[in-house]
């Protein structure tokens, strides 16, 4: 982004960090796992409901 001087600001949030980018990996996993683990929890319930 620049300013009407032609300067450049930074972004409010600042930089991410490599450790930001292997935590956010590291949460994307777990938040997969969990979601195929949901969508079996509700698959055996719906077969167990039928």
């Amino acid at each position: 982004m620049e300013d009407e001087l032609g300067a450049e600001k930074e972004h409010w949030l600042g930089e991410l960090t490599e450790q930001d980018f292997l935590l956010g990996k590291r949460a994307t996993r777990i938040i997969d796992i969990l979601r195929v683990l949901a969508l079996v929890a509700c698959a055996g319930i719906g077969v167990y409901v039928f």
